[in-house]
């Protein structure tokens, strides 16, 4: 599978994706191998969403199966583990789920609300705050988690009150500044 979806990446947009493909994409949402997280299953999966490579029914699909999965808080209890990966990607992802809705709703309304609560829990919650982690790439859950705080911030269906708990988050995490954290 992973060598058919490499072929995916020198293909012109708009992708199309099989069922169990998207399905193996979300399996290794956080793999810890950079090459495969990042530059395949992160590449096409934000090229999936952006150009409508993926049909209605599989960004349905993928929205209920990340939701149902709360991968977003995958491994907390653990320091400096890999779940780090799965927790940060799976913010990218829900950040590109919000993001594609606020344009092209697909999700439903409990989901909407589900992934806002959580863009406002996350980064109260996140420990690892590690950049790049030697031979694994990026981990970047402070940077992943506030590209979800952004995108659920955007989103049309956030509340007034829910935006001050946004601003309220960033002010929490700037204040546990004590250095300044590595850039890309």
């Amino acid at each position: 599978m992973e060598n058919e979806l490499k072929k995916l990446l020198s293909m012109p947009d708009p992708l199309h994706f099989t069922d169990h493909q998207c399905e193996w994409l979300l399996d290794h949402i956080g793999d810890p191998n950079a090459e495969i997280r990042d530059n395949l299953v992160y590449s096409l999966l934000a090229r999936g969403f952006s150009t409508e490579g993926f049909t209605t029914s599989q960004r349905k699909a993928i929205a209920t199966r990340t939701t149902q999965r709360a991968q977003l808080f995958s491994g907390l209890n653990g320091s400096d583990n890999d779940k780090v990966f799965t927790r940060t990607f799976t913010a990218l992802l829900g950040a590109i789920l919000l993001e594609t809705d606020s344009s092209k709703p697909f999700l439903t309304d409990k989901q909407i609300q589900t992934w806002i609560d959580w863009a406002l829990k996350y980064l109260q919650v996140e420990t690892d705050w590690r950049g790049y982690v030697p031979v694994k790439g990026w981990a970047h859950g402070i940077a992943h988690g506030s590209d979800l705080l952004a995108a659920a911030a955007a989103h049309p269906k956030i509340t007034t009150a829910q935006l001050q708990q946004a601003l309220d988050v960033v002010a929490n995490v700037l204040a546990q500044q004590k250095k300044a954290l590595p850039r890309r």
